[in-house]
């Protein structure tokens, strides 16, 4: 069995490759990597999501890094990937681990670690840990029992949610949320972000209507992924009622969904542009440049370019942003798949924050987000982003993969390619600025493919080029 961490940490099916003995060894192995990097004096801080078992690892986590005399800042209940990465950057910690697939099906545990600098453990720490475990030379440290590290104060149990609901205060306007008298429908999806999203926003205020507030491993038998057709619910109570906005985060509540006004559903493509301007508008101290992923929409740059902003394009995953952010400012990073941070801010996604910016500019503006996205359509240009999920067989799955690599189309919609970037899967952007971009899953037969053009008609005509290559 072969441990590998992807984009977001490491994954997989409870008690099938997500057992005790494998995460002992990934934590042994975490430790080795502290101690190698003169990390381990700092201490970290350990976590979970609300996913079956998640309270067992955590425990079991911290009894191992304790007793390889690393202190241990241990979370008394579940808690959001972002307050685990606020707090490692506001104790000046070694780094964290949080037990959490995410948006995965509930099937799944996972494994997250992140930094000293409070972001996903970059590329070269997580083959390391992975050479570590492949080479079975991982020597494991005999462990003491929990209650006796927690005497010895080698484990504290701590409540980091305070701090990181009064850190929000500082960079949220308050004041226009209150004022507004907006009224807010939360999807927690049964997750981490109850109590925190809902607590800040009553705090202002503010009439709040929570859904699915209590933790359930289940996550109510749907994937805890705000996507439209995860927040059918969320978004009739919006369209049916008067002044709500809705809002949601997924199982750990790094990503953020948003149901506009008139309950449509309104797509983090579309959001971070928005965002961009607005901030742009609102918050003339910061400065910096403006990252985005791959499969992200170019409606991004053409705000950002207009504004004199230069925009990093990165392969997916947030880790990657997060190399950037440590080099540079930047104003604000993001990604199609419902996660962003901005500038001051935590270099890894943060769903709540997202929330409350949403809410922010709804409250201020006194306009929705889609008039708000007409108006960037008026001064910037239009751009349509879709996406679809293939299933393939394996066979398929080679061949296309040859294609790519080898024969990649040289037109798109009869205009020339005149970029190719190869670093995650195979984007392509012809002369007129449309591009498709299609990517192979290492670890299931699927391509995701995802296509912009000005018009949904060209965006639909985009995908169809790719389907017919598979």
């Amino acid at each position: 069995m072969q441990i590998k961490f992807g984009t977001s940490g490491w994954r997989a099916v409870i008690a099938d490759q997500f057992t005790f003995e494998n995460v002992i060894l990934v934590i042994q192995a975490i430790c080795e990597l502290l101690k190698k990097n003169k990390e381990s004096s700092h201490g970290i801080i350990i976590s979970n999501d609300t996913r079956f078992l998640g309270d067992e690892f955590k425990k079991i986590a911290a009894e191992v890094v304790a007793s390889n005399g690393i202190k241990v800042y241990l979370t008394e209940r579940d808690t959001p990937t972002p307050v685990v990465t606020y707090e490692i950057v506001r104790r000046k910690l070694g780094g964290g681990i949080s037990f959490t697939a995410s948006h995965n099906p509930a099937k799944y545990q996972g494994l997250k670690f992140f930094g000293s600098h409070g972001g996903s453990a970059f590329t070269k720490d997580t083959q390391w840990i992975e050479n570590k475990l492949k080479s079975k030379k991982l020597k494991l440290t005999k462990t003491q029992p929990f209650d006796h590290l927690l005497e010895k104060k080698k484990i504290e149990i701590i409540n980091p949610r305070r701090n990181y609901l009064n850190y929000l205060g500082d960079i949220i306007d308050i004041k226009a949320i209150a004022k507004s008298k907006i009224k807010i429908a939360y999807d927690a999806m049964y997750g981490t972000g109850r109590d925190y999203l809902d607590t800040f926003l009553i705090e202002c205020g503010c009439d709040v209507r929570t859904l699915h507030h209590f933790a359930d491993p289940n996550f109510g038998g749907i994937t805890p992924d705000p996507t439209d057709e995860n927040l059918i619910e969320l978004s009739k109570i919006v369209a049916n009622e008067k002044h709500f906005f809705g809002v949601a985060t997924d199982g750990d509540a790094d990503r953020f969904g948003l149901i506009d006004m008139d309950g449509t559903y309104f797509d983090a493509n579309y959001f971070l542009p928005v965002l961009m301007k607005y901030l742009f508008e609102t918050r003339p101290n910061w400065s910096g440049s403006a990252v985005r992923s791959l499969a992200t929409s170019h409606l991004f740059d053409m705000v950002a370019f207009k504004n004199k902003i230069r925009v990093h394009e990165t392969p997916i995953g947030f880790k990657y942003i997060a190399e950037i952010m440590t080099r540079e400012e930047v104003i604000l990073a993001g990604e199609e798949s419902g996660g962003l941070t901005f500038h001051g801010h935590v270099p890894e996604k943060d769903g709540i924050a997202a929330c409350l910016l949403a809410i922010e500019i709804v409250a201020k503006t006194g306009s929705s987000l889609s008039e708000l996205l007409d108006n960037i359509y008026r001064d910037y240009g239009t751009r349509v982003n879709l996406r679809e999920k293939i299933v393939l067989d394996d066979k398929v799955k080679a061949k296309l993969e040859k294609l790519l690599k080898n024969k990649p189309p040289k037109k798109l919609l009869s205009k020339k390619v005149v970029r190719t970037d190869v670093r995650d899967g195979v984007k392509m952007v012809n002369s007129d600025g449309d591009w498709l971009l299609v990517r192979l899953s290492g670890t299931e037969p699927i391509a995701r493919l995802y296509a912009e053009s000005k018009s949904k008609e060209k965006a639909e005509k985009l995908l169809e080029t790719a389907k017919a290559m598979i």
